[in-house]
């Protein structure tokens, strides 16, 4: 069993939710995951990354959430009290306190428990709230993840503490956030984009070969973010049908897609990489005796919702989400319903 706790106060939108608790969870393959979900319900702490959570669980019907009050739940928190499946908490009581303390009662009766927090960086990201909680978490040895970085681990950096205890006139820096594992030496890693065309990753401690006024030559950040997208895709997909399963993204891709999606609406325009990544020639398939079966006829089970114009593939064990119909129908009009549902978008 998972146990789930959401709060943060980075601004963060429904479907990067869907995309890193999907992914998270498995919730679409044949090793989902039994998972319980805690939201407080309280004027500080429920944030639109609670509010978002509380959405995305609308979706599952066996699966809903409890909400964890201290009878304060302000104006964004009485819509969570109102459509949870239980609520607990006392007037008066510390929420956050309360939170983590589910969490580490979690973790010691067995379970798997992390505090999963819309971090940010920024003026108001992460605000007092967000940092007590994650102080609280690291006293009691629960594990935190950031939303806004992929569910990267969220941990402290010392040094900074000690900085702030010999500056007296200055404020208190805030805590930043790093990786719990160890840094993984890197050695010039090189993309090949395509005739002629390089991209080299700056990282500690590596000298770049390049002249400078070979500058011009290197893709910008947009490009280069479209092509690592595309490389991420293909070896989600290449994964997927080695195991013959469903494609499911793993969070770097996702993460990926998140910023090179923000990049594109702030500049207004998609990326367009040129020219296109050389393509190798597929090795000749090893002959096979007999007849070549009929894909297209074969029979496959489907999720399927009319109103909301989507069918998806059965993987496994997977859950159907509201307002989904199970189906079995052949594969090629499992791809004649999908092109013709991407059309009406």
């Amino acid at each position: 069993m998972v146990i789930l706790a959401v709060a943060g106060a980075a601004p963060i939108t429904g479907s990067h939710i869907d995309d890193l608790l999907s992914d998270f969870l498995l919730v679409d393959t044949d090793e989902a995951r039994e998972f319980a979900v805690y939201l407080p319900a309280d004027r500080a702490l429920t944030t639109t990354a609670v509010l978002e959570t509380a959405k995305w669980l609308e979706e599952f019907e066996d699966v809903g959430y409890i909400a964890v009050t201290g009878g304060n739940p302000g104006r964004k928190g009485k819509p969570i009290l109102s459509d949870a499946d239980d609520e607990i908490g006392e007037d008066g009581q510390d929420v956050a306190e309360h939170l983590v303390k589910i969490l580490a009662d979690a973790v010691a009766d067995g379970h798997e428990a992390y505090l999963l927090l819309a971090w940010g960086d920024s003026d108001d990201a992460p605000d007092e709230h967000t940092q007590r909680l994650l102080d609280l978490a690291a006293a009691a040895g629960v594990k935190a993840k950031d939303l806004t970085m992929g569910l990267d681990d969220l941990g402290f950096d010392d040094d900074d503490e000690e900085e702030d205890d010999e500056e007296e006139d200055e404020p208190p820096a805030k805590k930043k956030k790093k990786k719990d594992a160890e840094q993984i030496e890197l050695t010039e890693p090189e993309i090949e984009l395509g005739a002629g065309d390089e991209a080299q990753a700056e990282l500690p401690g590596y000298v770049d070969p390049q002249p400078a006024d070979d500058e011009q030559n290197i893709p910008d950040l947009q490009v280069t973010l479209a092509f690592v997208f595309e490389l991420l895709t293909y070896q989600d997909r290449a994964n997927a049908a080695n195991h013959l399963t469903g494609v499911v993204y793993r969070p770097l891709t996702k993460a990926v897609r998140y910023h090179m999606q923000k990049l594109v609406n702030a500049l207004g325009e998609a990326p367009t990489p040129d020219p296109e990544p050389a393509q190798e020639e597929p090795a000749p398939a090893a002959r096979r005796r007999g007849k070549a079966r009929d894909i297209d006829a074969d029979m496959v089970d489907v999720y399927i919702d009319e109103a909301k114009g989507s069918i998806r593939l059965i993987s496994g064990r997977g859950r159907p989400r509201k307002g989904e119909a199970k189906d079995t129908i052949p594969r090629s009009e499992f791809e004649r319903i999908k092109k013709e549902f991407a059309e009406m978008e």
